[in-house]
């Protein structure tokens, strides 16, 4: 059954506000730097998606041959080689794929549970709202780094461990906003509306109160994706994440640092892309909070 909001509802709050056949609009609302750091993103993703097809050697393919822990411009390596004679550009854009995925689906992870778990907080309120809550305040209760630390500690470092420690820390950030965003949809008309129709509470959550909110948890999870890539860093710095010879750009920098008297650059090359990108990722997910906001 179709719900429509009594009159006098705003329908500006049910449909979208980018206009038709203007996808990229809200560009148009950002910032030069914000701009400028949304296509710094679009290209990285594009040369790591397209570039390593094209690469002349692989991740863990060593070239004895040509030298150890060659600098920038040596001959058939741009950004020179490793300590195991590894090209450091091949290395660079296989782990910016690891690292940069983990950082995703430990987002997109966080955002889809702290969702249910806030919207359901929100909604339902009462003695689940509080239950929920208290769970909430005792995992934000632990440092966020130290608790991804224990938890990968105690799975044991892999690519699967890395996702859920950052995963879980992320959580309880995304539930406290979408029960804040909730709280203040849940008693508008629209909503009152639905109910007054026969509407369920699931329902009304997915189909009302969610698109509502979207928008915000959207600038939220921008915010947690900067967070997410030096969280795996770290990790895998530390040798609780990915694990040699799968690249990313955190191992990349503990094994960099073991050799850094002789040779600076394997530390170097992903420490630049490491904060390029998370500076990027922050300045970009500024412009989305800051739309964001006047919209709502």
């Amino acid at each position: 059954m179709s719900i429509e909001p009594p009159s006098g509802v705003n329908r500006d709050r049910l449909e979208t506000k980018i206009p038709s056949g203007r996808k990229f609009y809200f560009l148009r609302l950002l910032t030069i730097p914000e701009r400028i750091a949304f296509a710094f993103l679009v290209i990285l993703v594009l040369v790591v998606t397209l570039v390593p097809m094209f690469l002349p050697y692989t991740a863990e393919q060593q070239n004895f041959d040509d030298g150890l822990l060659l600098p920038p411009g040596s001959a058939n390596h741009i950004l020179g080689t490793d300590q195991l004679a590894r090209d450091l550009l091949s290395r660079l854009l296989l782990g910016a794929r690891v690292s940069l995925s983990i950082a995703l689906g430990s987002v997109a992870i966080g955002l889809v549970v702290g969702a249910i778990i806030g919207i359901t907080a929100g909604y339902r309120g009462g003695w689940m709202n509080t239950t929920l809550m208290r769970v909430m305040d005792s995992l934000q209760a632990f440092p966020t780094m130290v608790l991804a630390l224990v938890i990968a500690a105690g799975l044991g470092p892999s690519y699967q461990s890395t996702v859920i420690a950052i995963s879980v820390v992320m959580v309880p950030g995304f539930a406290r906003v979408s029960r804040t965003l909730t709280l203040r949809e849940r008693d508008k008309d629209y909503v009152l509306a639905s109910r007054v129709a026969g509407a369920k509470g699931l329902r009304i959550a997915t189909t009302q109160v969610m698109p509502n909110i979207w928008a915000p948890l959207a600038a939220q999870a921008a915010v947690a994706f900067a967070h997410a890539i030096p969280g795996e860093a770290a990790l895998s710095f530390l040798g609780l994440g990915v694990q040699p010879p799968t690249p990313s750009w955190g191992n990349m920098m503990a094994d960099g640092y073991a050799y850094i008297s002789l040779s600076p650059w394997p530390i170097i090359a992903p420490a630049v892309a490491l904060a390029l990108t998370v500076a990027s990722v922050s300045v970009f997910a500024d412009g989305l909070q800051r739309i964001s906001g006047e919209e709502h």
